[in-house]
């Protein structure tokens, strides 16, 4: 979704955007990934000076795959060498998909002006 303001006032425009992704992992249905993204920008241009405004935010939950060769591929395209299951053998175990899990959130923001 992006909302755009158009002019708020004769010197000033914004907008505004939300984004949400979700997907189940294909190689094994043991993982998925979820991203929710907001962003917004303003622009103010005034007689000698441009000011202008960014902000993000990013929340990312996000089960990672394996690199693996394009043998390994060849030879099983639906298994990239993690695990689905916890077995309680420690040297299998630290291949455990959710235990690979990447969880970020991140934010941005500046404020600019040019001359």
């Amino acid at each position: 979704m992006r909302y755009d303001t158009g002019n708020i006032t004769d010197s000033t425009s914004a907008y505004l955007s939300y984004s949400r992704q979700s997907l189940d992992s294909w190689i094994g249905n043991a993982g998925f990934s979820d991203r929710d993204h907001i962003a917004a920008k303003f622009v103010t241009e005034l007689e000698d000076w441009t000011i202008t405004g960014r902000f993000s935010w990013d929340d990312a939950h996000e089960d990672n795959f394996q690199r693996i060769s394009l043998a390994q591929f060849e030879e099983n395209p639906n298994w990239d060498r993690l695990t689905d299951t916890i077995t309680g053998i420690p040297y299998v175990d630290q291949a455990y998909r959710p235990s690979w899990s990447t969880l970020r959130t991140n934010y941005f923001a500046y404020l600019r002006a040019a001359y």
